[in-house]
């Protein structure tokens, strides 16, 4: 409840201070209302200008992202018709509304924690930072630079000099437009493989770790509780699941088990009777049924190699929608859980760079294949503006361009909002 009171406070306060300025117009020149949205501007851009002189790598790189992008955007409307017919002949499962938008901590995807708030703000720097210095690259000015507020930061903006931009030839503008995308994509792709490199150094746990009950065993109905780690079975200590499985196989359904379990740093002792093994739970055997299976070992073996086949990007980009799931295993990728406590890993706070490199990977690559969309006011959507005006420009059809990308923009937003209505 106190999160609640100090959220308040601090929504009000931000309230208060915005007023304030609003109402006494406090540094009209560097401060900006965009509705509740408080932009902090900055006319000191001369930090994209350090960049000119790596024009020609820069422009390379420019080139390099108009082709991926244009590839990225054919792709992403092709997969959004796709996904539109497939919603319509078999409905997903519906969603709240709060997964439509990426919040970290309404989004039920998105947890609220510093390594999720780090790849938002560093997504949204290197996107921006990529449209400023591509902009000094192809010469076109930079007017203002800045920060946007709603109560906390919400990210950056860069402020291109329209007259400049108007001016420029469409190449210029394209590799300009992409260049956020073309950051995104490739931090994502970094991240992705450091995700990967960074698997190999986990030791699996190799000891008798509980990971889940069946529901009316007899470990159910004394109260065992998953994630507990199994220390003694009949007085006598174990450190591995084939230990537990050697002195269960020797008993028999109606004996009575005793077990010394440490449950979150609590050591207990139960006493069960042991039943016979349910006929619906195969391979059936003869010894008695304790009624709990173990943490799977070889999780971090079998996420690596999904990661590193050739739809390895695709396991990626789907790891977070296992999170509301409490029953997956590999959630541990992705928030804090106890399950990470099992594991031998190489340093103090490994954990933590595991989260905020797959974060920052999993957002950049969100935001940038978006912003790919060709649909007008997305960066996707200039470029293709661009492009169709070029190609028309060649066959003299100037004058149906602007009707072309409009039609484009507006397919592409019923798509979208389609798929928003079906998912709902």
């Amino acid at each position: 409840m106190e999160w609640y009171y100090l959220l308040m406070v601090v929504v009000a306060a931000y309230a208060l201070i915005a007023f304030v300025i609003h109402r006494k117009k406090l540094w009209g020149d560097h401060i900006t209302f965009y509705g509740p949205i408080l932009a902090v501007k900055s006319y000191n851009v001369r930090f994209f200008s350090w960049f000119t002189q790596y024009r020609t790598a820069l422009r390379v790189y420019g080139t390099v992202g108009m082709v991926m992008v244009a590839i990225i955007s054919i792709l992403m409307a092709i997969l959004m018709l796709f996904a539109l017919r497939s919603s319509l002949i078999n409905p997903p499962p519906p969603t709240g509304i709060q997964n439509i938008l990426l919040i970290p901590g309404v989004n039920d995807y998105v947890p609220l924690t510093l390594p999720v708030l780090f790849g938002l703000f560093v997504t949204i720097a290197i996107h921006e930072f990529g449209h400023g210095i591509l902009c000094r690259v192809e010469d076109i000015a930079v007017k203002s630079m800045g920060i946007l507020f709603l109560v906390i930061p919400l990210g950056f903006f860069v402020e291109p000099d329209e007259e400049d931009l108007e001016k420029s030839e469409s190449s210029p503008k394209i590799r300009m437009f992409g260049a956020g995308i073309m950051n995104n994509v490739v931090i994502g792709l970094i991240c992705f493989f450091a995700f990967i490199a960074l698997l190999g150094f986990i030791v699996p746990p190799n000891e008798p770790i509980i990971y889940g009950i069946y529901n009316g065993s007899p470990a159910y109905q004394v109260g065992i509780q998953p994630d507990s780690l199994i220390r003694e079975v009949n007085g006598i200590p174990v450190q591995s699941v084939e230990n537990v499985t050697k002195i269960l196989s020797a008993e028999n359904p109606g004996d009575t088990l005793s077990l010394t379990v440490e449950h979150s740093g609590e050591v207990q002792n139960y006493h069960l009777v042991l039943a016979p093994w349910p006929e619906n739970i195969t391979p059936r055997r003869d010894s008695g049924f304790v009624g709990f299976n173990y943490y799977p070992q070889g999780i971090i073996q079998l996420v690596s190699g999904m990661m590193r086949s050739p739809p390895g990007i695709l396991y990626f980009v789907a790891l977070p929608f296992s999170i509301p799931d409490s029953g997956s295993f590999i959630r541990m990728f992705a928030i804090d859980t106890v399950d990470m406590s099992y594991y031998q890993v190489p340093f103090l706070g490994f954990w933590g760079l595991i989260h905020t490199i797959f974060w920052t990977g999993w957002i950049s690559l969100m935001v940038g294949t978006f912003n790919a969309i060709p649909m007008v006011p997305l960066d996707g959507g200039y470029i293709m503006k661009e492009g169709v005006g070029s190609f028309m420009k060649k066959w003299k059809l100037e004058r149906y361009a602007d009707h072309t990308v409009l039609a484009i923009s507006w397919v592409m937003l019923f798509i979208i909002i389609g798929l928003v209505i079906l998912s709902l």
